[in-house]
C-alpha cells in the first residue's frame, strides 16, 4: 500500500470520526474536511533533496582544492 493510499484512509477515518458521513462531500474523495484535525500519529514523509550535475561537480571540485 502506497503512502498516498494510507493518507487517504487516514483522512477518511478522520472525517468519519468528526461525524461526517463517509459517502458525502469531500470526504468521499479521500480528502479531509476543512475542519477535520490531522491524525497526530501520522508522520509526514521526508522529502529527499535533488542536486543537479553542476552542483555535484562544484562540491567535488571544492573538496579537491580545499
Amino acid at each position: 500500500m502506497s503512502s498516498r493510499e494510507k493518507l487517504k484512509i487516514v483522512a477518511l477515518n478522520a472525517a468519519v470520526a468528526a461525524g461526517e458521513s463517509a459517502g458525502a462531500g469531500p470526504a468521499s474523495a479521500g480528502l479531509p474536511a476543512a475542519n477535520a484535525r490531522p491524525d497526530p500519529e501520522v508522520r509526514a514523509l521526508a522529502k529527499r533533496r535533488k542536486f543537479d550535475a553542476a552542483n555535484k561537480l562544484a562540491v567535488l571540485s571544492d573538496r579537491r582544492t580545499g
